[in-house]
């Protein structure tokens, strides 16, 4: 089985998620839906069963062979998510990585029990916003921080049922797209809470992965030693 995630508080200072993430290729499956079609599961998604094991919600425990969990993809800026996708999904798949084109958030599939024929969506936007991202690094308490990509921020949005989520049960484990980093302590800084988030470099896939159970606006900032 997949490992417990803990509910957790998360302060200032947080710890990261022990393990590496992994990107997967999408593939042609069964659920496949030609662009341009508006069909369930999802308008340009893709939908693929991912074995098991030692994953991103695993905690680094491990697990069997029969567990699963699922990749939601599109190559967009949003990901529409239906209950009919929801349901197609076999009973032993616990957790799923919904992916788009900026980035992904991997979650407990008991998050999204609620879906039904309501708006339902993760939107992951990447833009400019200098003026913010400056007003934020103002504050003493981010002393010897700095923006990692200049007025760079991400804005994760889930919406389950027309309501944004911004806070969730379980732990979420968010990656996103940003491309090469220059060496040094990685944080992402929550711009709503104001949490200071430790975070880690993929290498493989040119992103910043970070755990978290509140979404919003993100900047990613280096700490000066």
């Amino acid at each position: 089985m997949v490992g417990k995630t803990e509910s957790v508080e998360f302060v200032y200072e947080e710890t990261i998620p022990p393990t590496e993430p992994t990107e997967v290729v999408p593939s042609r499956s069964p659920f496949d839906i030609i662009p341009g079609v508006n069909t369930s599961p999802s308008k340009n998604t893709e939908i693929k069963d991912i074995a098991g094991g030692n994953t991103p919600l695993s905690d680094g425990r491990g697990g069997t062979g029969s567990d699963k969990k699922s990749l939601f993809v599109t190559g967009k800026n949003t990901l529409r998510i239906t209950k009919e996708a929801l349901h197609s999904l076999s009973t032993k798949v616990k957790s799923i990585r919904l992916s788009v084109k900026d980035g992904s958030v991997s979650l407990r599939v008991k998050e999204l029990k609620d879906v039904t024929d309501g708006t339902s969506y993760l939107k992951i936007i990447k833009k400019n916003n200098a003026k913010a991202v400056k007003k934020v690094l103002k504050n003493k308490k981010y002393a010897g921080f700095k923006a990692a990509y200049g007025g760079r921020l991400y804005d994760v949005k889930l919406v389950v049922n027309g309501k944004n989520v911004t806070k969730t049960t379980s732990k979420l484990i968010v990656s996103l797209k940003t491309g090469k980093i220059k060496k040094g302590s990685i944080y992402v800084l929550n711009l709503k809470t104001g949490k200071k988030i430790k975070a880690k470099y993929d290498k493989k896939t040119k992103s910043v992965v970070f755990g978290t159970r509140e979404l919003g606006k993100f900047v990613v900032a280096l700490k000066s030693n």
